[in-house]
C-alpha cells in the first residue's frame, strides 16, 4: 500500500515538474546534502543537452526510486525544494498541504525535514565540504572501521562481488568486526576509484537509515582524516 509521502508526491507531480523545471540546477544543487540523487543522475542533469523538462523529470524519477525504499526521502525533497529559491514556493505549499490531507490523523506532522541529511550532519559535527569530498584514507582504514555495526549490513550497498564478500567474511572470521569493515571498505574503494569519498560513505549510510553511523563518520573525518590531510 501506497504511503501518505508517495500519494501526495504522486498527486503533485504534475505541479511539480512545472515548478522543478524552472531551475532544475539549483534543486539538484540542493538534493546533494541528501542520498537522492545517484552519481548517474547528477551526470545527467549536468549535461547541457538534456532541456530543462527533462531534468525535472530525471529529479523526480530519483525522488521516487528513493520514496519506495525510505519514505523521509519525501521530507528531505521538501526541504531541499524551500532552499532550492522562491520560484518553489507555493509548489512547497501545496505538496506540504497535500501531504497532510491525505495523511492519518496520528501521522498528520511532519518530520524534521533536516533528519538524515548532511546538512544536519555538518551542522552537528562541524565536518566541512571540502573534508567530506575527500577520498577516502587507505592508511586509517581500521580506525574508520570502528564507527560501523555489523558488517553484514553493508555487503549489498557497497555492492561487493561474491568473491570480495567472501573476503571480507574472511577477515571476519580471522579478525573480528572492525577486521570485516576494514576489508569491506578496501574493496569499495577498489572498486570506485577517485569517487569512494567521505561524502559518498555518509550518503550510503543515510540511506540505510543508520545516522549515528554517518554521524560518526563525520567525526571521525574532523577529528582523523583533517590531522592527515593537513600533515
Amino acid at each position: 500500500m501506497a504511503t501518505p509521502e508517495s500519494q501526495a508526491f504522486t498527486q503533485c507531480y504534475p505541479t511539480l515538474v512545472e515548478c522543478i523545471q524552472n531551475s532544475p540546477n539549483d534543486v539538484a544543487v540542493q538534493l546533494k546534502h541528501y542520498p537522492i540523487l545517484a552519481p548517474q543522475d547528477t551526470q545527467y542533469l549536468k549535461n547541457s543537452t538534456h532541456d530543462d523538462g527533462d531534468k525535472a523529470r530525471r529529479i523526480l524519477d530519483s525522488v521516487d526510486s528513493q520514496l519506495k525504499i525510505n519514505k523521509v526521502a519525501f521530507h528531505q525533497f521538501l526541504a531541499a525544494l524551500k532552499k532550492s529559491g522562491s520560484f518553489t514556493t507555493n509548489t512547497v505549499k501545496e505538496l506540504e498541504e497535500t501531504f497532510k490531507r491525505i495523511s492519518p490523523p496520528t501521522s498528520v506532522s511532519v518530520p524534521d525535514s533536516n533528519d538524515l541529511s548532511i546538512a544536519n550532519l555538518q551542522s552537528n559535527t562541524g565536518v566541512t565540504d571540502a573534508q567530506l569530498d575527500n577520498e577516502l584514507v587507505t592508511r586509517n582504514l581500521q580506525v574508520l572501521a570502528r564507527c560501523f555495526g555489523n558488517f553484514r549490513a553493508y555487503l549489498d550497498i557497497l555492492e561487493l562481488t561474491d568473491g570480495n564478500q567472501a573476503t571480507v567474511v574472511a577477515a571476519a572470521r580471522e579478525e573480528d568486526n572492525d577486521g570485516a569493515m576494514r576489508e569491506a571498505l578496501k574493496l569499495w574503494i577498489k572498486r570506485n576509484p577517485g569517487a569512494a569519498t567521505y561524502r559518498a560513505l555518509v550518503n550510503i549510510l543515510l540511506q540505510l537509515g543508520k545516522g549515528d553511523e554517518a554521524r560518526k563518520v563525520c567525526f571521525h573525518v574532523v577529528r582523523e582524516i583533517a590531522k592527515i590531510i593537513t600533515n
